[in-house]
């Protein structure tokens, strides 16, 4: 683990933290274009929108987070979540201003696999830094420790879960998954709501094991409960569209 910058940017410390979170775009972006190519949908647009949702993943989630503080004094950062909410407001927005070259299924079906590539390099940096960390496990084979006194985790010294290996990896797994659905006719424009009920089953299961959250609703986390809403959201928008063919128009790529 490392949390000490690698290197300053104009007096900036970069981390391996922030490197995570900054150059996961990239590859997540170059994977909306290479599936867009594939389908045939002109690509600025699809890059035009990439640009927007970054800037809200950046700057909208954290000032999410700051507007809702006073809301629930204790809690929790929950980045990640507001991250999501961010960028689901900004494509809220660009659905209803109107003009979309490509229909709103599409996008959010080269959205999914990309957003899920995204969390799992974010996750890494989480990782390098020690914050997200998990509870102690003594005698597990596959507990980490953190030691470094620049650490954000709060049992240094302590072996405990890897929680952000946990997430990394089930959201590889989930990437690899919806990669292989994306063709297949039943999946097409529902790829976005697999997302969501599949992260939020995983994001569930790995907050079980997170060291470093309070209960907040009875024994949940409030991730957790945000996951139910997500799981129960997916569920919803797969049996109401089941059946249907969706609106996905084929273009020329540009």
């Amino acid at each position: 683990m490392h949390p000490e910058p690698i290197f300053y940017l104009y007096d900036i410390p970069i981390n391996l933290y922030v490197l995570c979170y900054a150059l996961g775009f990239l590859p997540a972006v170059g994977v909306a274009l290479w599936l867009a190519r594939e389908r045939g949908y002109p690509l600025l647009p699809v890059l035009d929108s990439a640009v927007l949702l970054i800037v809200a993943a950046v700057i909208g989630g954290p000032l999410l987070v700051l507007l809702l503080r006073p809301l629930a004094p204790n809690m929790p950062g929950n980045y990640s979540f507001a991250q999501l909410l961010a960028v689901l407001i900004m494509l809220g927005i660009g659905y209803l201003m109107g003009d979309r070259p490509i229909p709103i299924t599409a996008g959010l079906d080269l959205l999914a696999p990309a957003a899920a590539l995204y969390i799992a390099i974010a996750r890494l940096g989480c990782f390098a830094s020690g914050c997200c960390h998990g509870k102690p496990a003594w005698g597990v084979p596959w507990a980490v420790t953190f030691h470094d006194p620049h650490s954000a985790s709060i049992y240094r010294g302590i072996p405990v879960h890897p929680t952000q290996l946990y997430e990394a990896a089930g959201c590889l797994l989930l990437f690899l998954w919806l990669m292989a659905l994306r063709n297949r006719p039943q999946w097409r424009g529902r790829l976005f709501w697999l997302f969501l009920g599949g992260y939020g089953v995983l994001r569930f299961v790995v907050e079980i094991y997170r060291g470093d959250v309070k209960p907040m609703v009875g024994e949940l986390a409030l991730a957790q409960v945000i996951c139910i809403g997500l799981v129960v959201v997916s569920s919803v928008m797969l049996a109401r569209t089941w059946g249907r063919q969706p609106r996905i128009r084929v273009g020329s790529a540009a």
